[in-house]
């Protein structure tokens, strides 16, 4: 017998509507029931909260196969649906109000130039077409 997502519910404080839930799971709660869908739809609401302002949001997300309700459909034959519940506890909203530096050691200057020469490198990364004069040779 195949599995497939059965009815939605969001329990406790959702805050947001429905379609917008849906939305936020980014995952259509249809075809066939997988523990890895399921998990990815949590994620996608915590993520959803999270990026409004909940960051200490809890969502859990039962579903239990075995209390699936099984259905007999002349085109799709029988299955069981399984009903998948989200509990929301939101908690407060957090606002971010910016970033102040305040730095007091002075900056340090950078030279303009690093110099180089191919008595630097390593000999193996040398051969004699790469070799070039010294940079301080260079006229700036």
């Amino acid at each position: 017998m195949q599995y497939t997502f059965g009815g939605l519910t969001f329990t406790g404080e959702p805050i947001y509507p429905v379609p917008k839930l849906l939305v936020a799971m980014r995952e259509r709660p249809d075809g066939p029931f997988t523990r890895t869908k399921l998990i990815a739809m949590q994620r996608n609401l915590e993520s959803f909260y999270r990026n409004n302002g909940y960051i200490l949001v809890e969502i859990e997300a039962t579903a239990d196969p075995l209390t699936a309700t099984v259905v007999n459909l002349p085109k799709q034959g029988r299955h069981a649906e399984v009903a998948i519940a989200f509990n929301i506890k939101p908690g407060s909203q957090h606002r971010f109000d910016g970033v102040t530096v305040n730095n007091t050691t002075p900056e340090k200057p950078r030279p303009r130039v690093i110099p180089r020469t191919s008595r630097n490198w390593p000999a193996s990364n040398t051969s004699s077409s790469f070799r070039t004069a010294p940079i301080s040779n260079v006229a700036a």
